[in-house]
């Protein structure tokens, strides 16, 4: 079958001659990784390093013809893929395919059904304990029915997070099922069955905790009735907060060096890899220089380079949508103003050479439009936005040749953030000055930074300050706290041994707890949900930190529906779930 669909691989100085052998590469992966017959434009072909080759080269005479592409070359230089580095292949990365914009699209309707399914049931429960559920004051009961308890529900859910809906039924959902076992009413919430139950149960150390916030959120959001008798018990305060004690010491996410944050920039400016490579070191470094969360960055949507006339350095003013500081209706209507210095750690600069590359690559930038969106397996992108987790092994794949933290600890996206201001604070640079740069005010300043209009230039003119003397060998963060300054360096004046007050933690808690009391809860309480004519005789697994569902694609039991493959990261589950949530897209026709 003539592949007609994949593009010619150009000839090149580095890859001379070597047309035969790359397709036939590519042929041997397909045929390996495909578990049913596709079409030839169904199926992803891996990036292809010049390294891989050289085994055949020195053990098969490749000769005749191993297959041709007859479609056209494509022009752009990001397409070649065969040719140029690619670190995202090399962190083993999956692509994305164009029909999978419309399976995330569903994804995120069916998680948000999913959370609406749960509240809805344990409302039901008991609709009296509710103030959601219960007939307001000149209200008839059959008007009440009619108007449906349903839209009622998710009117007061209104626009929190989905993820938040799950995290805070789920405590909730296994409270009235270990009730509802001990032969106890679950609501009106009672505090002595609600202590009982922290303590016969067998959870994670920050459990309690989550219970006690989710009853907080079922009074203010839902009104659940009593549940005052539970936040104000003092024994289940001081049970919870002994728990909590437990837990496993917080471990932070170490900032980039200077020497991290310099390869990036030159990944940026480095035509040899591919512009998937390009795109993403420059989406990094907006998240180091620019001092923001990996969610916080995927939701800029504008972006506007000024230098001035005459001058080297300038600025790169962007918006951002929304941010994790903007709890409040007032501040997500308002967009986070993000400034980026032009000076950094090279001397040929990354901004305009990123902007560049993204206008080749015709990325937009827009509301709703995620700044990094996950590559596409013919080439091009996806309008899918790339998870924390893969920009996670895509960041260290970028940095995997330069020496990380002598402490063992694993970069991810936080340490971008994390990176300016931690050098900020062994600078020297006022504490007010570092929190502005974190985007974090004091309650008192909030009326101060609304009328500033613009007070971010002098925190942003002591950050350009300590750029130019890191680059002028004044200032080497990465030393000890000893070598700090070099010596016959002065000390800045304004140096105080205070400790920041950004936040350099993970957003996330990365214990690994155990779920399987909430799962079970939830099938047991809840019922069956989410089946959709899953064919019999398959196993079904679930991976041990994204709780995803997945199930086999034959007996063999070696590969997921999906593609991907059965590894010591997914639990088997025993028996068929009735809850099918989460769950994967591609296993799952949602």
């Amino acid at each position: 079958m003539a592949m007609s669909k994949h593009p010619r691989l150009k000839q090149t100085e580095e890859l001379p001659g070597n047309e035969h052998i790359v397709f036939h590469t590519r042929h041997a992966w397909n045929m390996l990784h495909s578990t049913s017959m596709k079409q030839p434009w169904e199926i992803a072909l891996p990036a292809v390093h010049k390294d891989v080759l050289e085994p055949f080269r020195k053990r098969l005479k490749v000769s005749g013809s191993l297959g041709i592409c007859n479609g056209p070359a494509r022009e752009h230089e990001c397409d070649n893929l065969a040719v140029k580095y690619n670190s995202f292949a090399d962190a083993g990365l999956k692509l994305k395919k164009k029909t999978d914009e419309h399976i995330w699209e569903q994804q995120i309707s069916f998680e948000r059904k999913a959370a609406y399914k749960k509240w809805t049931t344990l409302i039901l429960e008991h609709p009296g304990a509710w103030a959601v559920s219960r007939p307001k004051p000149g209200q008839d009961l059959m008007s009440f029915l009619s108007s449906g308890i349903g839209d009622s529900i998710k009117d007061c859910l209104g626009v929190k997070a989905t993820g938040t809906l799950h995290n805070r039924v789920n405590p909730m959902i296994r409270f009235a099922q270990y009730a509802k076992d001990a032969g106890h009413e679950p609501f009106p919430i009672c505090e002595h069955v609600a202590y009982q139950f922290l303590k016969n149960v067998d959870s994670a150390p920050s459990f309690p905790r989550s219970f006690i916030t989710s009853v907080a959120f079922s009074k203010h959001v839902l009104g659940l009735m009593n549940a005052d008798d539970i936040l104000q018990s003092p024994r289940i305060k001081g049970f919870a907060s002994l728990h909590y004690t437990k837990k496993r010491k917080l471990v932070q996410r170490p900032p980039l060096s200077v020497a991290q944050i310099s390869c990036l920039e030159q990944c940026v400016n480095e035509t040899g890899r591919t512009v998937y490579d390009r795109v993403a070191a420059g989406f990094f470094l907006v998240l180091t220089y620019g001092r923001l969360r990996f969610s916080d960055a995927m939701s800029i949507s504008s972006m506007e380079l000024e230098i001035p006339m005459g001058s080297e350095h300038g600025y790169l003013e962007c918006a951002a949508e929304r941010c994790k500081t903007g709890t409040s209706l007032e501040k997500r209507t308002r967009s986070l103003p993000v400034v980026i210095t032009t000076r950094s750690f090279t001397e040929q600069g990354w901004i305009q050479a990123w902007l560049e590359v993204r206008h080749k690559a015709k990325l937009e930038t827009g509301p709703g439009i995620p700044l990094l969106p996950n590559p596409a397996s013919g080439g091009g992108w996806t309008k899918i936005p790339v998870t924390c987790e893969v920009a996670g092994d895509w960041l260290r794949a970028l940095l995997k040749d330069v020496p990380g933290p002598t402490n063992g600890a694993r970069i991810a996206t936080h340490s971008c953030k994390s990176s300016i201001l931690s050098m900020c604070a062994k600078y020297g640079v006022e504490p007010a000055a570092r929190r502005l740069l974190g985007y974090h005010t004091a309650g008192r300043d909030k009326s101060m930074i609304i009328y500033s209009r613009d007070a971010m230039a002098w925190p942003i003119r002591l950050m350009e300050e300590m750029i130019d003397s890191i680059n002028a060998k004044r200032f080497a963060p990465d030393a000890s706290r000893s070598g700090y300054f070099p010596q016959g360096v002065d000390v800045p004046e304004d140096s105080k041994d205070v400790e920041s007050t950004s936040s350099s933690g993970d957003s996330r808690d990365e214990e690994e707890a155990d779920h399987s009391g909430e799962e079970a809860a939830v099938e047991k309480f809840t019922g069956a949900w989410g089946d959709t004519g899953v064919p019999d005789n398959t196993e079904y697994f679930r991976h041990k930190t994204s709780r995803c569902l997945h199930f086999t694609a034959d007996e063999t039991g070696q590969l997921f529906r999906c593609g991907r493959m059965v590894t010591l990261q997914y639990t088997k589950c025993e028996g068929v779930p009735t809850f099918m949530h989460p769950s994967c897209a591609g296993c799952f026709q949602h």
